[in-house]
């Protein structure tokens, strides 16, 4: 492998390129969105080299092929034999160094450290130090990073609800078990009736675009970080649980009351392609679309 200059920083993309990554699943979030999420092979790297500063904090698990890693950050040396499954954690604006003795697959993810800052002043907790941490096994991240991918299969992972909700559960876990003084403080009480209503109003008048996290808790009045937690309390469900159950209503209705193709239901009910309204649609409902309309209308 060419050694790669200590530049930087630098974001998720440049940085994988410097290591040698070449994309599983590509980097999803969006530039400098709160969480992007990827899957990478790397070839083997038996010398040590110096990779770019990163512009976020990192996270990885190694998904496919044990390897033995050393790392440098800043002169502190590590090493260790990763498994499939095991973890490391790198703060951002690290001087970095690495070297893997066989070719691997992972699972990142790079978190914005305002982001993570934002989310503990929400909770009222005291500002975040991130605890580096190298070759653990951390079953949650494990479980999000298998809840991702299936989103990504079915498509469901390029919805922007879906994203932030997935970006807000990776940081106060993070916040939880992997920084100093984050302790948050309990959020008593849901969301109000009118609060409900005018979240629901807003939802019915945005259904065929893109509705975010923040949308929702801007409508609501509530800081981000607790609205959806709020919003389970009073509903019983998840924000984005909640709103793939007003787009399949919705879908329904222009089934049963007109001739439009699926893929245009879809896309006037804010799905982010008709493969995955197909798939939300028959987790519903148990039949596709075009076999529902068919059903109703006989």
């Amino acid at each position: 492998m060419t050694l790669s200059p200590a530049i930087g920083p630098v974001g998720p993309d440049a940085w994988v390129r410097a290591l040698g990554g070449k994309p599983v699943v590509a980097i999803m979030g969006g530039q400098r969105r709160a969480l992007e999420f990827g899957c990478f092979r790397f070839p083997g790297a038996p010398e040590l080299f110096a990779a770019p500063t990163l512009d976020r904090h990192y996270f990885s698990m190694t998904f496919e092929g044990a390897t033995g890693v050393e790392r440098d950050l800043d002169g502190e040396r590590v090493r260790a034999d990763f498994a499939p499954g095991q973890c490391l954690i790198m703060a951002a604006g690290r001087d970095n160094r690495w070297s893997w003795s066989r070719p691997t697959e992972e699972i990142h993810f790079y978190l914005c450290p305002d982001y993570l800052e934002a989310m503990a002043a929400e909770a009222d907790a005291a500002a975040p130090r991130l605890v580096e941490s190298f070759a653990f096994a951390d079953p949650t991240l494990a479980r999000l990073a298998a809840a991702i991918l299936g989103e990504v299969g079915q498509g469901g992972a390029h919805d922007r609800l879906w994203f932030d909700s997935a970006a807000q559960l990776f940081a106060a876990h993070i916040l939880r078990r992997h920084c100093e003084h984050t302790a948050a403080a309990p959020v008593q009480g849901g969301l109000t009736g009118r609060q409900l209503r005018e979240v629901a109003d807003f939802a019915a008048a945005h259904l065929g675009g893109e509705i975010a996290l923040d949308d929702l808790s801007r409508v609501a009045g509530v800081s981000r970080f607790h609205f959806a937690r709020m919003f389970k309390q009073s509903t019983g469900e998840t924000p984005h649980r909640w709103l793939t159950a007003r787009r399949i209503e919705a879908a329904k209705t222009l089934l049963r009351a007109t001739d439009k193709p699926v893929g245009a239901v879809a896309a006037d009910t804010g799905f982010a392609s008709q493969s995955h309204f197909g798939q939300c649609f028959r987790r519903a409902t148990g039949l596709t679309p075009g076999a529902w309309r068919r059903r109703t209308r006989h």
